[in-house]
């Protein structure tokens, strides 16, 4: 009967496995290219001098985009009130460290993600069990929409800003506004669970969604998505 009882719960086990790998590997296109800024260090003081803080601020940090040239194939970003440059080239699949010299060079349109950290009202399918939040392009064809696995942490209040934590893999999918069908398969958000507002903005000519918290853009993760 013990050993009965073991080989229930192993299989139980694999069962649970195999599924966490058909969701989460098999059924999406993996991770989208991402990137965490670098922590700035303040200069080390003078002898005798005395570094007063800051107060801590509820504002959002800085994070601007634009396109490199007029195909909106290659985005540049300006990120943090101490500014760092990224560029993305979906040729090469990742977020590369730059610095101002193509940003100031470039005349496309400067967009402020803050400006659209307001989110969408979105009551249909997601891949994840929850949804966290969802953008609609600027044309209103499509929608962006980030969800999670889950579970949900049943604990509220102030740790959690109020509501119960939601674990799991992130997953951003776009879905056409017509009839909230996915347009291609999930992709996977390199974005931790403790980020309270992650928020989605979308680039000069949609053609691409970028995926950050605009709360905790020096101490996270910014990942983008090609449309």
């Amino acid at each position: 009967m013990k050993k009965r009882n073991i080989n229930i719960i192993l299989l139980v086990l694999l069962l649970i496995i195999a599924g966490w790998y058909l969701q989460d590997v098999v059924l999406t296109s993996g991770y989208a290219p991402s990137k965490r800024p670098e922590f700035i260090f303040s200069p080390p003081l003078e002898p005798g001098e005395v570094r007063i803080l800051p107060e801590p601020s509820n504002e959002p940090e800085i994070m601007l985009i634009k396109n490199l040239d007029p195909t909106g194939k290659v985005v540049l970003f300006k990120a943090g009130e101490n500014p760092q440059f990224f560029r993305y080239d979906p040729a090469k699949g990742v977020i590369e460290t730059v610095d101002s010299k193509e940003w100031d060079e470039s005349r496309e349109k400067e967009l402020d993600c803050w400006e659209q950290s307001t989110p969408d009202v979105y009551s249909g399918p997601s891949y994840g069990q929850y949804i966290l939040v969802a953008k609609r392009s600027p044309d209103n064809s499509k929608i962006a929409v980030l969800s999670a696995y889950g579970p949900k942490s049943p604990i509220s209040g102030f740790i959690f800003g109020g509501g119960g934590k939601i674990f799991g893999t992130r997953y951003l999918e776009i879905r056409n506004v017509a009839d909230n069908e996915s347009i291609r398969r999930p992709v996977r958000i390199d974005i931790s669970d403790n980020a309270l507002k992650p928020s989605l903005c979308w680039s000069d000519g949609a053609s691409h969604i970028i995926v950050h918290d605009l709360h905790r853009l020096t101490s996270d993760r910014f990942s983008i998505v090609d449309n």
